[in-house]
């Protein structure tokens, strides 16, 4: 098992400005009990795509990482939040990889895949 690494709290911020992941770890984390939050910001080409429909830019979002779930939120258009349709299937891309695949919960965020769904419920290609 990988031990966490020591970081400054200082070097936290730096790193999150930097859209890295945040170390885990005893006397590393976050207040909020969030194990690790990624910002994805332009560098990485973030797009998103609700449904079926076609990938579109945007400018940045941010996935929070607990031990029960994954969240999607912050997401941001031409510097304003997006509202997101509640209930649609959406999908984040960095480049040409998926990264977050979820359903909107409400405007401003979206539960992963895994916490939203079961096999029950999903087309008869995909699984979880």
């Amino acid at each position: 098992m990988r031990r966490a690494a020591k970081v400054a709290p200082g070097r936290v911020a730096d790193l999150r400005r930097a859209g890295r992941p945040t170390p885990a770890g005893p006397g590393v984390r976050p207040p909020d009990g969030i194990l690790r939050r990624v910002i994805i910001d332009a560098s990485r080409e973030p797009r998103l795509q609700f449904g079926d429909g076609e990938p579109f830019a945007i400018d940045g979002c941010e996935v929070r990482r607990d031990i029960e779930r994954s969240t999607l939120t912050n997401i941001a258009l031409d510097g304003a939040p997006l509202p997101l349709p509640v209930g649609a299937r959406v999908t984040l891309w960095a480049g040409p990889n998926v990264v977050f695949v979820g359903k909107a919960v409400d405007e401003a965020s979206v539960l992963d895949l895994l916490s939203t769904e079961s096999d029950d419920a999903l087309d008869d290609d995909e699984t979880i």
